[in-house]
């Protein structure tokens, strides 16, 4: 099979756990008033239960990735993602809510690893900002496809019967899972490249081997989790905001939304890989940092979406929101698979993902609800997520900053 086509099958499967995870958002102030839940449980739902698999079994799925046949991997993934959606839909409690978030957290967390680990080895090292910005497709399309599609089976599923409702949309929503599923057959797994040390390395010994990277990967990490921050909040509150704010019907928000992160995510991933791979060329690893700060700066502005008396405004910001952070990605991704040498590279991005699921995903969502409780309650929750989302900006590009003082790290080690 050609290269382009075992790309657009990892794209596939990147996307499909962003439209997974994203499955929730656009039915979420039905699902709050079907059984009749506060802010902060539907907080839960979008973060502890999509953080929490990833905190515990992030990095021993990266270590996986190293060492086991990572498309078989991603397969297990796929049907993890399937049997999380049906069991939402037809056992819908919150407790089976909260479970099926789980393993769709997981799933999200090693799908990356083992996508980008598997790119590495079909790609060279000079294409990469493109390879990683055509991956970000994957999730950019998943997202828009989810709000875009939860927003109007909801519309046109409501009222139906055993079917309809917000049941009958995660019901209906599984089917796109179900074709990538079955598209995954056709994956193959490459021969792994650019090794340097054993691939039967323990836990321990990879933990041992990392540090050797930690001055330069822990606040290049930790910049583009907190970043992330924003981007995060902005999925799980944006629709809410708009129908709160701006009284919009739920298949409006959807059109809406599933338009900016389509227009937003593609931008984003267009710049980062483009400009990843000519910063790279004319400036190597510091070139690639520069866009990631850069990006992070503009991410500051686009975070005050929520402040805004204006719907296409707010849509406007939404979208600069979107570009920064899905640039800034590219970036740091690229890093990441420049500086570590592969037999690490799934370790270490499984390690990342885990606390970026702590930060990103498992922080970001609760911390809004609750600054808005603390404010003025459900009226409040669009500066909550300003105030999140700029704080989380700002303090994350400083970091990136700190990253560039032990960037001949990437040279020397």
């Amino acid at each position: 099979m050609t290269l382009a086509c075992q790309l657009g099958l990892l794209m596939l499967a990147i996307g499909i756990t962003g439209y997974a995870k994203t499955a929730l958002s656009p039915v979420q102030e039905a699902v709050k008033t079907s059984l009749s839940l506060s802010d902060n449980s539907i907080s839960l739902l979008q973060g502890l239960a999509l953080a929490l698999p990833v905190m515990i079994g992030g990095t021993p799925i990266g270590a996986l990735v190293d060492r086991c046949n990572r498309v078989k991997l991603i397969r297990v993934l796929l049907v993890l993602s399937l049997f999380a959606l049906c069991a939402s839909a037809l056992l819908p409690t919150y407790a089976t809510l909260f479970l099926g978030r789980m393993l769709i957290g997981l799933t999200v967390g090693g799908m990356l690893p083992a996508v980008l680990s598997i790119s590495a080895d079909l790609f060279s090292t000079g294409v990469r900002g493109r390879v990683n910005m055509l991956l970000g497709f994957g999730p950019v399309f998943g997202v828009a496809l989810a709000f875009g599609l939860g927003g109007s089976l909801l519309t046109s599923l409501h009222g139906t019967g055993v079917t309809g409702g917000w049941r009958g949309t995660l019901l209906v929503m599984t089917a796109p899972v179900l074709m990538v599923l079955a598209a995954s057959v056709f994956m193959r797994e490459p021969v792994r490249q650019e090794t340097d040390t054993s691939s039967s390395m323990s836990l321990r010994k990879g933990l041992l081997e990392l540090r050797r990277y930690a001055p330069f990967i822990a606040p290049l990490s930790l910049g583009m989790l907190i970043v992330s921050m924003a981007d995060t909040a902005a999925g799980v509150w944006a629709a809410p905001i708009l129908e709160r704010q701006y009284h919009l019907s739920a298949a409006i928000v959807g059109k809406m939304l599933g338009g900016v992160m389509l227009l937003g995510g593609l931008l984003g991933v267009i710049a980062g890989g483009f400009l990843t791979d000519l910063l790279h060329k004319l400036r190597g690893e510091r070139g690639v940092l520069l866009i990631a700060i850069d990006m992070a700066a503009l991410s500051i502005l686009g975070a005050a979406f929520p402040l805004v008396h204006s719907a296409t405004v707010f849509a406007a910001l939404l979208t600069i929101l979107l570009i920064a952070g899905g640039a800034m990605g590219i970036a740091v991704l690229t890093l990441f698979t420049l500086a570590i040498p592969n037999e690490l590279r799934g370790f270490a991005i499984g390690l990342v993902s885990a606390g970026g699921t702590l930060i990103a995903t498992g922080i970001a969502p609760s911390t809004v609800s609750l600054l808005s409780s603390f404010l003025q309650g459900p009226s409040a929750l669009g500066e909550a997520m300003t105030i999140v989302g700029m704080t989380g900006s700002l303090t994350g590009t400083i970091a990136l900053v700190m990253a560039g003082r032990s960037i001949s790290k990437v040279d020397t080690v």
